[in-house]
C-alpha cells in the first residue's frame, strides 16, 4: 500500500552520501541473488544510525505512533540492487503479540523495475514516495531492477500492536 509520504530531502542526502561513500566493511551482499546488498544501520554506531532512527520516530508519529520497538533482526536498513536484482518472495518473523511492519522509501528508482509487489500486487512507487508492508503478514517480493541506475530503499522496521498496525492502514486508506 503506498502511503501519503515523500522522503525528507535531507535525509534522501545523507542516505545516498552514504550509499556512495561508505566503508565497504558496513555492507553485506545479500546471499540471496545477485546484485543485492544491504546495512543494517541499528547494527552501527555512527552517525547515520542515529539520523534515521529519529526520523523513523518522527515517521511514526506521523501515524500517531508513539511506541515502537525497532525490529531486531534488520532495523532500520539501506538495501540497493542493481540490474538483474529483485527481491525475492517472503514473508518475515515477528515474536508473539508484535507485528513486523516497514515503511519504505524509494531513494533511487531504477530506469525499469524494482517496484514492490505485495501479496500478488506490484505498486507503482515513484522516487521519494513509500509504502507500507506488513512483513509477516503479507508475502512481498520486487521486480527485477533494469538498467543502470540503482534501486535504493530505506526501510524504516519496527515491531508494533495491531492496533497501531490498523491506525497505520487506516489513514492511509483516508487519505487516498
Amino acid at each position: 500500500m503506498i502511503i501519503p509520504l515523500v522522503i525528507d530531502r535531507n535525509i534522501k542526502k545523507e542516505v545516498l552520501k552514504f550509499v556512495d561513500n561508505s566503508d565497504k566493511s558496513l555492507w553485506t551482499i545479500n546471499p540471496i541473488g545477485e546484485n543485492r546488498k544491504y546495512c543494517t544501520l541499528n547494527a552501527f554506531n555512527i552517525e547515520l544510525t542515529k539520523i534515521i532512527k529519529d526520523y523513523s520516530s518522527k515517521v511514526y508519529k506521523y501515524f500517531e505512533i508513539d511506541n515502537i520497538m525497532s525490529e531486531p533482526i534488520f532495523g532500520n536498513f539501506i538495501g540497493v540492487q542493481t540490474n538483474g536484482a529483485f527481491v525475492h518472495e517472503h514473508t518475515d518473523e515477528a515474536p508473539n503479540g508484535l507485528h513486523h511492519i516497514r515503511l519504505n522509501f524509494l531513494i533511487s528508482k531504477p530506469e525499469q523495475g524494482g517496484m514492490p509487489n505485495i501479496n500478488g500486487i506490484e505498486f507503482k512507487v515513484n522516487e521519494d514516495e513509500a509504502w507500507f508492508n506488513w512483513a509477516n503478514k503479507y508475502r512481498h517480493s520486487s521486480s527485477s531492477v533494469i538498467g543502470d541506475k540503482k534501486r535504493i530503499v530505506l526501510s524504516l522496521g519496527a515491531l508494533i500492536t495491531e492496533d497501531n498496525v490498523n491506525k497505520i492502514i487506516a489513514k492511509c486508506e483516508s487519505l487516498s
